[in-house]
């Protein structure tokens, strides 16, 4: 937890139950608490008032949720890698990468909805989907945009742009189908609206490393 002046003012390590290994995303909710994902560790999500705690030693409120699963079941992942609140400020959105889709959760964990990300027509138990590693909304709150680890089976990176309400999948982008170099791996993309601009998404690539903007001129 650090101050708009880089001072830091709190640390919270890794639970004892999350196998000593750090989160892969962490969103504020409005009472100011946080929740993290712990995607690489015990697959659970936990959540920590950030100035809780001694300073540099944050401590996690006590429970969490998640934990690993089948597929045909929801509240549990595979990697739960990035989460985001959801438009409406009531519940989260937590990219479930290695099953393909996002999951809207409360903030205790109840499961609300589910984005299926497989391709139409693809058999439930096959591994026809991309790898969403991150989710992030407009800021009307009407679409998505999912950022993606590889593409279907994969495939060259994507990011995705979602109906928020209906889950409708509206658009595949392949950054590499446009040209852009080392665009593999989007391990973040995000909506930037900018006035008198247009609308943009900022797609974060993690190996080998780099990011680019890409603009909307289409509808």
């Amino acid at each position: 937890i650090v101050t708009p002046e880089g001072r830091v003012r709190n640390t919270f390590g890794a639970p004892p139950e999350s196998d000593g290994k750090g989160p892969t995303d962490v969103v504020q909710l409005p009472d100011r608490t946080f929740i993290a994902t712990f995607g690489y560790g015990n697959k659970r999500l936990y959540s920590a008032d950030p100035l809780s705690g001694e300073v540099g030693q944050g401590v996690w409120n006590p429970g969490s949720f998640g934990g690993p699963g089948p597929r045909k079941q929801l509240g549990v992942f595979t990697t739960p890698h990035g989460v985001a609140l959801w438009p409406s400020r009531d519940s989260i959105a937590v990219a479930d990468r290695e099953y393909g889709r996002i999951q809207r959760l409360s903030f205790t964990g109840e499961p609300m909805d589910v984005w299926d990300l497989k391709v139409p027509g693809s058999l439930f138990d096959s591994k026809q989907w991309s790898n969403p590693c991150d989710v992030d909304f407009s800021p009307d709150g009407e679409v998505a945009v999912i950022g993606n680890l590889n593409g279907v089976n994969g495939a060259n990176a994507t990011f995705q742009i979602v109906d928020v309400k209906t889950g409708q999948l509206l658009s595949t982008i392949c950054p590499a189908d446009l040209g852009v170099p080392n665009s593999r791996h989007i391990h973040n993309a995000v909506f930037r609206y900018v006035d008198d601009r247009g609308v943009y998404v900022i797609c974060l690539f993690w190996n080998p490393g780099g990011y680019a903007v890409f603009e909307l001129v289409q509808v």
